[in-house]
């Protein structure tokens, strides 16, 4: 592994770069603010799931989760880094702490899993993957909306998000781990369903820590069975 400084430097400038490029093709390509903003939340996911092979300790995890949260509050609250860099996650106009809860989940997930990186990898691959498959999804071919506290979203999207968290479930467990094809596709099924069901009625962006930590205990809970 590399200096943990050089880690939390890497890291910090390629989700630079990743907001300021998805910035650019939004602007550039007139893409529609949802898209922006869960390819912004993809990205970042898919950066994070190296944690564990890129830092050994907690800190360097815990200090990148820091310093993404100042970072995002000022793109929330400063308006040229909001119509800048900040442009790419502020384009929905709904109000969300969304973007600040996934870092933060991040740091905790880093946290719970330990030495047992299975348990960090599957539900940051849902947390990335379904949730922004859900949102492009229902915002492209959603034609059967229902009711949330927070306003519609369809059946279409929900149903992406189910296959995705099976999926993103399914194949690092079978990869990662001994335990047997069939015993891991129930389990699979399992939190896909369930955390399909956090996603739905999560509010104000809470889906980001609901949706990782929920996955986590469900896959712990597995583990002791």
């Amino acid at each position: 592994m590399s200096h943990p400084l050089f880690g939390i430097v890497l890291v910090m400038a390629t989700l630079l770069a990743l907001m300021a490029g998805v910035r650019w093709a939004g602007t550039r390509f007139d893409l529609h603010p949802e898209l922006q903003r869960k390819s912004v939340h993809m990205g970042m996911g898919l950066i994070t799931l190296g944690f564990p092979w890129i830092f050994s300790d907690t800190w360097p995890v815990v200090l990148l989760a820091l310093l993404a949260v100042v970072g995002l509050l000022a793109m929330k609250w400063i308006r040229p880094l909001k119509t800048g860099f900040g442009g790419a996650l502020h384009g929905v106009a709904r109000s969300s702490l969304g973007e600040i809860y996934f870092p933060l989940a991040v740091a905790l997930l880093f946290i719970l899993a330990g030495e047992i990186p299975v348990l960090y990898v599957v539900p940051m691959l849902v947390l990335t993957l379904a949730d922004a498959v859900a949102a492009i999804i229902g915002v492209r071919y959603g034609s059967h909306p229902y009711s949330t506290s927070e306003g519609h979203k369809s059946a279409e999207g929900s149903l992406a998000f189910f296959l995705t968290a099976f999926g993103s479930t399914l194949l690092p467990v079978l990869m990662m781990t001994d335990v047997p094809a069939g015993k891991v596709i129930i389990g699979a099924l399992v939190i896909g369903l369930l955390v399909m069901l956090f996603e739905a009625i999560s509010v104000g962006g809470l889906d980001n820590l609901f949706i990782p930590v929920g996955c986590y205990g469900l896959l712990e809970s597995y583990r002791q069975l």
